[in-house]
């Protein structure tokens, strides 16, 4: 019996471990926020982005690396695997490092979000492509909670996108990165349970409302 129990974690990055050890459990409420920057999906967005940087340095070449932690970091839809599959099992047989925008197309061509490897026209329609692929995303995900991280993201760059179309100027994509980034870092995943049932899940902050 949980219901009087509760589990408080005095560092909010442990709850995806926490949610994992404890994914038999029948009830439980979690109390407390999780910050999209700690998201996997955020990380994914900081690699392409410095991928466009990079290409807009004129660089047709693509480092292994920065590739493939976009490929781990985006949340996977099934008709991705193959794709991701078979690209890494490529790169480790011939041992590739540096990849040419031709061999990148040839190999991820039928990714769902490839456009967003490729060179953007401009910052803004990078932004437009995120929005799109997390419109995507979403109907293709059975997740729940995968589901509300894209859309918390989907919604942190929708503000951005209405910022920068109301005031109509120009903006670099190094500009863009920091704009996202921040408010990005404001923005946390809450989760809604039932209080009365089950083990109770909350943050250092939150033990403050036990009576």
């Amino acid at each position: 019996n949980l219901e009087n129990t509760a589990l408080i974690l005095l560092d909010e990055n442990l709850l995806p471990a926490t949610l994992d050890a404890l994914s038999g459990t029948n009830r439980m409420n979690i109390t407390m926020g999780f910050p999209l920057k700690n998201l996997d999906f955020s990380n994914a967005v900081k690699h392409l982005f410095h991928i466009q940087k990079q290409l807009l340095k004129k660089s047709k070449t693509y480092y292994y690396n920065d590739v493939l932690a976009v490929l781990e970091t985006v949340p996977e839809i099934l008709d991705d695997r193959p794709i991701k599959e078979e690209f890494i099992k490529e790169i480790k047989e011939r041992n590739m490092v540096y990849i040419s925008s031709k061999k990148l197309k040839e190999m991820l061509a039928d990714l769902s979000y490839f456009s967003l490897f490729e060179r953007a026209e401009s910052s803004k329609q990078f932004l437009s492509l995120l929005i799109d692929f997390c419109f995507q995303m979403k109907f293709q995900i059975q997740d729940d909670i995968v589901f509300e991280n894209i859309s918390h993201f989907e919604k942190s760059f929708k503000i951005i996108q209405n910022l920068i179309n109301d005031y109509h100027f120009d903006i670099q994509t190094e500009t863009l990165e920091v704009l996202i980034n921040q408010v990005i870092g404001t923005e946390t995943l809450d989760f809604q349970g039932e209080p009365l049932e089950g083990l109770q899940i909350m943050g250092l902050l939150e033990t403050r409302l036990l009576n």
